[in-house]
């Protein structure tokens, strides 16, 4: 089996030094080869082909240093690209490398210190086939561990990729694992409930519901202590709010699209715009973690 690759979005700037230090973790974990990049622009003028070629050399070479420097004890991949759109070129280099997992940072804070999804972030969600992490602004200069995992499960396919990437770096790290899922209110439509069931029927059928989805991911993961946790609310907030006490949320999605199930829609965008620790999507060929493989996580990157 060739070796796992973690491909990660480095330019030198703080949301760069939390990407590496989130992909320098995560590499560790999952036994991959960090393959770290940077995107540099064409100029617009003034400089011949050679020259422009030495500077993009000199450049990459001072900015990989200090990458090499902070993966110290890492074999380390350089991959400088030369394109005008970050999404762009991220693409490229996803498809020649083929990593199992892209970490990036992200632009800028929101409310609290949490990620704002950006350009990039979003590009990369929306279709590529590697999973995506993101590391919240200031990772680098926090304690950086994987003590605490938590995956979201629903019972879907999608969700049970999550869980088996999510199992795996668990193993890895020794860590125990909290399995999670969302119970929403129920909607009501002209003073009425959409289901036969009254409400108080209808908490008491989706928590025995969640009983079994637990009892079948505790069996499909026996390798690993887990624990189980359902959250009420809506989906994107009581899975940010359970985040304040992980180290890493891994979430499942389709190659094309969104989860489905409690994550269905736009709540995995939310979920990264929101979280306080490192998001992970979890691509369908990713599962595991390379048959295991994840991605995660919440914002744009300054590759």
């Amino acid at each position: 089996m060739a070796k796992r690759k973690v491909l990660i979005g480095y330019d030198g700037t703080p949301e760069g030094e939390d990407a590496l230090g989130l992909g320098q973790l995560l590499s560790k974990a999952l036994g991959a080869t960090p393959v770290v990049t940077t995107v540099i622009r064409h100029p617009r003028h003034g400089a011949t082909d050679s020259e422009f070629e030495a500077a993009v050399a000199e450049f990459s070479e001072e900015l990989f240093a200090t990458a090499r420097e902070r993966l110290k004890g890492m074999e380390v991949v350089e991959r400088p690209v030369v394109n005008n759109s970050r999404p762009a070129a991220i693409y490229e280099l996803a498809d020649w490398e083929k990593p199992d997992l892209i970490v990036i940072g992200s632009t800028r804070q929101g409310p609290a210190g949490r990620v704002v999804v950006g350009t990039l972030g979003g590009a990369l969600l929306s279709g590529i086939h590697s999973g995506v992490a993101v590391a919240p602004r200031g990772y680098a200069n926090g304690e950086r561990a994987l003590d605490r995992i938590g995956v979201a499960v629903d019972g879907s396919s999608e969700s049970w990729r999550a869980l088996s990437a999510a199992a795996t770096l668990a193993e890895r790290a020794k860590a125990p694992l909290q399995v999670l899922s969302v119970m929403e209110e129920p909607h009501y439509v002209l003073g009425g409930l959409l289901s036969p069931l009254n409400q108080e029927e209808y908490r008491e059928y989706k928590e025995k519901e969640w009983e079994g989805v637990y009892e079948e991911a505790a069996q499909r993961v026996p390798s690993v202590s887990t624990e189980s946790k359902l959250l009420h609310d809506e989906p994107a907030e009581a899975l940010a709010s359970a985040a304040q006490h992980l180290d890493l949320l891994l979430v499942g999605s389709r190659a094309y699209g969104p989860v489905k199930g409690a994550l269905l829609g736009s709540v995995s965008s939310k979920l990264m715009a929101t979280a306080p620790c490192p998001v992970m999507t979890v691509r369908p060929q990713l599962s595991g973690v390379r048959a295991p493989g994840a991605a995660a996580s919440a914002g744009a990157s300054h590759v």
